[in-house]
């Protein structure tokens, strides 16, 4: 998603906080990680809305082979010397989401940005 632009973006914020710029997220989430922190600095979690409305969210590994995690990628998954505390032995399934919707919040306020699908 980091290399779509927004075909909307909404400020959630006070009137007088104005919209975070969609580069502001996009440069952190692309940013290569420092050699003392592999996979860097910032959680990932991915939030989904369930048929009844309520809303879940979970913590996602969200790590790639420039960040220096040494990831193969096979038929069935993918290996890593080292994996998911609780998700068996490898090979883990490998997921790609695509996004339609992502929200930000921080110091200078709160934005919404859109994509096309």
């Amino acid at each position: 998603m980091t290399d779509q632009a927004p075909i909307e973006t909404t400020n959630l914020g006070s009137d007088e906080d104005t919209a975070i710029a969609w580069s502001r997220p996009r440069d952190l989430l692309t940013a290569p990680s420092p050699p003392d922190h592999p996979g860097g600095y910032f959680p990932t979690y991915l939030s989904a809305v369930r048929p009844d409305g309520r809303p879940h969210t979970a913590a996602v590994g969200a790590l790639i082979r420039q960040s220096g995690c040494p990831v193969e990628c096979t038929a069935g998954g993918f290996t890593a010397p080292f994996g998911p505390q609780d998700g068996g032995p490898p090979p883990w399934q490998l997921y790609r989401f695509v996004f339609h919707t992502a929200i930000g919040h921080g110091s200078e306020g709160a934005t919404r940005w859109r994509f096309a699908r």
